[in-house]
Parts: structure tokens; C-alpha cells; sequence
């Protein structure tokens, strides 16, 4: 998609060369869902309030949708992605 085509565009004009298929995408969007939960709380430093609102967020990443259950992970589905690396 183009999200995904302007990911690829973007690491290829900074590292020259094309992103890792296993993981490059995907840390990306931890990374973002990470500071979309801090602008949503207002702090860094209440782990606890980001830890709840990464729980309630349902993220658009590059690679897909990260939704969270109340079991703590994103269970796959045909509108989530798996997302074995978030912590």
C-alpha cells in the first residue's frame, strides 16, 4: 500500500538500501505506537498511564493494525497483524 511503499521509499534514502523483511517495518511501528501513547498521555515518565494507553490504542501502522486485547497481545484477525516483537 502507500504507507507501506513511502516506509520503504524513506529507509532507501537513508540507509541505501532496502529495509529488512523481518523486522524493519515492524519495529518502526512499535516505535510509533510507543510515541502515539505518549502524546496521548502527556509524559515518558508514567509507564503505567503509556502502558494503559498502548492497551486502548488502535494503531495504523506500516505494516497493518495493532489492536490489543485484554489479554495484552494483538490477536491476529483480518484487520491485525501479528506482532510478535511488542513488548
Amino acid at each position: 500500500g502507500l504507507v507501506g511503499d513511502a516506509f520503504v521509499a524513506a529507509w532507501e534514502a537513508k540507509y541505501g538500501s532496502r529495509p529488512p523483511l523481518s523486522t524493519g517495518a515492524a519495529i518502526y511501528d512499535e516505535v510509533m505506537l510507543w510515541a502515539a501513547a505518549v502524546e496521548q498521555v502527556g509524559s515518558v515518565d508514567d509507564h503505567a498511564a503509556v502502558n494503559a494507553a498502548i492497551l486502548g490504542l488502535g494503531f495504523e501502522g506500516v505494516s497493518g493494525t495493532y489492536r490489543f486485547n485484554e489479554e495484552h497481545y494483538v490477536p491476529v484477525s483480518d484487520d491485525t497483524v501479528p506482532s510478535q516483537l511488542i513488548q
